[in-house]
């Protein structure tokens, strides 16, 4: 896979060497700056205080994509790619209407988490409410992760309250999934229209009234 995963990010190689670059080039700029401050008292702190706005401001330009909440563009239909399911079974994504026992006009919601992820946790809450509906269903994609850790959240979320039920659950540790529709980090999102095409797809939490808009409530 031509990515690097950190945590529940995941970043292309070119675009990690870009980044890397940019934050080594604005360090060593911000350092010979800030020594050539030093030549004059009356204006070092304002200098100082200056080029720290600056360089915090191109920080976060260079890291915004990677943290702010996106519609992502990519495939019409999910990848040629199979995964296991909680018990080792081999399951086809593109067979994941058949297996859902999907109807016509009922949506299919795909969503990719890990347990690391404190909004996809918060997006778990909210889907496994509707998993339990007949007009809804739910897959959720474990990112990166072992076995172990995937089933005990489910099994166990938080304490004291009940388990989460999927209509299927996936493991998908090498992130391959998430490399092929292109995003950065988790959760994502992607619904899934009856011909199994998917329609929509947000990178970030889902909160509930996209969640009712996707799904005409």
């Amino acid at each position: 896979m031509n990515a690097a995963a950190l945590g529940p990010l995941l970043m292309p190689l070119p675009r990690l060497y870009a980044l890397a670059a940019a934050l080594a080039l604005l360090a060593g700029g911000l350092g010979y700056a800030l020594r050539h401050a030093t030549s004059n008292g009356r204006w070092q702190g304002p200098l100082r205080a200056a080029l720290l706005i600056l360089s915090a401001g191109g920080l976060g330009l260079t890291l915004a994509p990677l943290l702010l909440p996106a519609t992502l563009s990519g495939p019409a239909r999910l990848p040629d790619i199979t995964l296991e399911d909680l018990d080792g079974n081999a399951v086809a994504l593109a067979e994941l209407p058949r297996i859902a026992g999907h109807k016509r006009n009922t949506p299919i919601l795909v969503h990719l988490w890990a347990t690391d992820c404190p909004p996809c946790r918060r997006d778990m809450a909210r889907l496994a409410e509707l998993s339990g509906h007949g007009d809804v269903r739910v897959a959720s994609v474990n990112q990166g992760e072992d076995l172990l850790p995937a089933v005990r959240y489910l099994d166990n979320p938080e304490p004291g309250s009940p388990a989460l039920a999927f209509a299927i659950a996936l493991r998908d540790p090498q992130q391959r999934l998430m490399a092929a529709v292109g995003a950065t980090r988790l959760p994502l999102t992607l619904l899934l229209d009856a011909r199994g095409e998917v329609v929509k797809r947000h990178l970030g939490e889902l909160d509930r009234a996209t969640l009712a808009a996707w799904l005409g409530r």
